[in-house]
């Protein structure tokens, strides 16, 4: 998955991959909500999701690393600390969540906030386009 993100992300952009990933990451979630009990939907929708987590992650690290190459390093650190961070943040959030609503809530959110992403990252585009 990183070299097919890697190669996209050499071409149309870091953005295209990072939007394209967030989506495929609600469509795994959303084959997971279908139901989590039959193995075949299970695998298939934590590979999707799986799979566009990385895409991603390779993605914004090119675009990070190209901010400032000199300065490549550090702005890495910055990143990847932000990275986990957060994923340290969303693994303390998972616990109330299925406490209080189950395991529809879990993949609920896991379909509702890439998606959000996407459009979020698709509007800011569109925008910058308009100001230009």
């Amino acid at each position: 998955m990183t070299r097919w993100a890697g190669s996209l992300t050499n071409r149309p952009g870091p953005h295209v991959v990072v939007i394209g990933c967030l989506i495929a990451a609600a469509i795994g979630a959303a084959i997971l909500l279908i139901d989590i009990g039959n193995p075949v939907l299970c695998v298939t929708g934590l590979a999707v999701f799986d799979a566009s987590c990385f895409g991603s992650q390779t993605a914004d690290q090119v675009a990070v690393v190209s901010i400032d190459p000199p300065q490549s390093d550090n702005y890495s650190s910055v990143y990847l600390t932000l990275y986990f961070a957060t994923g340290a943040i969303d693994s303390s959030l998972v616990t109330p969540i299925l406490s209080i609503w189950g395991w529809t809530g879990v993949a609920l959110v896991g379909v509702v906030l890439p998606a959000a992403g996407a459009l979020i990252q698709l509007l800011s585009r569109r925008l910058k386009s308009l100001i230009r």
